[in-house]
């Protein structure tokens, strides 16, 4: 079965849309939009959620559109906390740089499919 939490919350700019899934032995955290300090506490509260399944993490950042120095640092909260590598599902092109800049690359799964 799976478990369904999301959260919008609105910029200037873009809408941040974050979600949290979880099925079969696993959970996702999904985000979209502008991940910036406007949102960070809202992105905040979807890692502890995720962190408190204790399941293998999966990272969805294919749309997200900017992300800043709070949105990486709360994911890379996330990748300490977890007890399990923590993957990022097809990063955009900004989380890329991002993981690369922080060196989160090194610590992390990164999968590109297709």
């Amino acid at each position: 079965m799976a478990t369904l939490t999301g959260r919008d919350s609105r910029t200037q700019n873009d809408t941040a849309t974050f979600a949290v899934l979880t099925d079969q032995g696993r959970v996702r955290l999904v985000l979209a939009g502008s991940i910036d300090q406007l949102c960070v506490a809202e992105l905040e509260e979807a890692v502890s959620e995720t962190v408190r399944t204790g399941l293998p993490v999966e990272i969805d950042t294919r749309h997200v559109t900017f992300m800043d120095s709070a949105g990486i640092g709360a994911l890379s909260s996330l990748t300490v906390a977890s007890p399990h590598r923590v993957t990022f599902i097809e990063p955009a092109e900004v989380v890329r740089f991002l993981l690369h800049v922080t060196h989160l690359d090194a610590t992390v799964e990164v999968v590109r499919r297709g």
